[in-house]
């Protein structure tokens, strides 16, 4: 497995791929078909104090497989990364290339300098496996909230 940088010929298929994974967020401020294309623009052209890097896996077909990301909240300390819109397409699941991912992606943090990688994630019974990945990489639970009303939004830190 070997994350590629998004690019405009996948953005559509990649945000159609995080849309099923997180049906939920469609209408979220900044849900996938906000955020991805972030990635796109040149980092001259987004505030100095954030960037936005997404990154896609592909199949022998040519069809993206998982998504992964990371941006950088303005509010946040420079050292501080966010994991973004990282997930593995359905059926593509129970084979480790969730954990390959998040190790690359948590790599690609430590390549880039940032000392703390933070995500948020939910209580929503779809999202199980992902927490017993998170405990699994050592992603300490640091805050909660009430999230949707139905699932609580878990706010969660692993030290690099």
């Amino acid at each position: 497995m070997l994350p590629i940088p998004l690019t405009e010929k996948y953005l559509e298929a990649a945000v159609k791929m995080v849309d099923e994974v997180f049906p939920q967020d469609l209408d979220a401020i900044w849900n996938p078909e906000k955020s991805l294309p972030l990635s796109l623009r040149p980092q001259s052209e987004l505030k100095q104090d954030v960037f936005v890097d997404y990154w896609i896996v592909l199949n022998d077909n040519d069809e993206i497989i998982g998504v992964t990301g990371m941006y950088r909240l303005k509010e946040d300390p420079e050292d501080v990364v966010w994991l973004g819109w990282y997930c593995i397409r359905a059926d593509q699941r129970g084979r480790g290339l969730g954990r390959e991912l998040l190790n690359w992606t948590i790599d690609k943090a430590k390549e880039r300098g940032f000392k703390k990688m933070k995500l948020y994630t939910s209580t929503d019974p779809n999202e199980a496996a992902a927490q017993i990945l998170y405990d699994k990489l050592d992603f300490k639970i640091i805050g909660e909230d009430e999230g949707d009303g139905i699932h609580k939004t878990l706010y969660r830190q692993k030290l690099l």
